[in-house]
């Protein structure tokens, strides 16, 4: 990396932690279609595939309405505010009662939101090479039991999730915060996410910022390399 202030390039060491986001960083997030679909499945219902393409469509251009928008602008701050933000959109997208309860019991769920197949051999390399790894995510369920589940929960160091904070990405809080479980100084720090206006924030405290392709069409239980290449930045 180059110092702006100088013309040489300044030798510096690797990355000493990195911060991930969750959900389609290291864990999958299904797509409306198939969330719906699971929905009704719980409720013993079937639905048509025209049904779920026109009700999932309307839950997400609801995603649209002003109220939805405001209300989505700190829906992770808090458990209470992530469920009345998401239940306000699948109303305006004109979901029953029912099926709108199904849907959001699915949320966070860590039966629906497996981790990616190459994330338990991306964090044990980075372990390896002594770099702290610090989970950063916007999200209303405690996820050191998705990570228990998935055996990876020896290999995180730290946890910043947004509901226990009552703050969400972009607030640069969230990242001076998960700086600090990392225990260490931006310039030391790598963040990765898949999102360019939440994850992408970090880079405004200074910190390198790698924005991953969100992986919603891509089978989680396949390796997919581009994580993998964490690890090259880091060593």
């Amino acid at each position: 990396r180059r110092d702006a202030s100088r013309s040489e390039v300044v030798d510096m060491s690797a990355y000493r932690a990195v911060l991930f986001d969750w959900m389609l960083t290291l864990a999958d997030y299904p797509r409306p279609e198939a969330l719906l679909t699971q929905a009704a499945a719980r409720l013993d219902r079937s639905l048509s595939p025209e049904e779920v393409r026109t009700l999932a469509a309307a839950v997400e251009a609801a995603g649209n309405d002003p109220d939805v928008v405001a209300a989505m602008a700190r829906c992770d701050c808090s458990v209470a505010e992530h469920e009345q933000a998401e239940m306000l959109q699948f109303r305006r997208g004109g979901l029953g009662e029912e099926l709108a309860q199904a849907w959001y019991l699915l949320l966070g769920d860590p039966a629906v939101h497996a981790v990616y197949a190459e994330v338990p051999a991306v964090l044990g390399r980075l372990a390896e090479l002594d770099v702290r790894v610090v989970v950063i995510s916007d999200i209303h369920v405690d996820l050191r039991e998705h990570a228990r589940l998935a055996g990876i929960d020896g290999l995180i160091d730290g946890w910043v999730l947004s509901f226990e904070h009552g703050v969400q990405k972009p607030d640069p809080m969230i990242y001076e915060l998960a700086l600090a479980a990392a225990g260490v100084s931006s310039r030391d720090a790598l963040m990765v996410g898949d999102r360019h206006t939440a994850d992408g924030a970090a880079s405004l405290l200074d910190i390198d910022t790698l924005i991953l392709p969100a992986r919603r069409e891509r089978d989680p239980l396949i390796a997919d390399p581009r994580l993998e290449g964490v690890v090259r930045l880091a060593d």
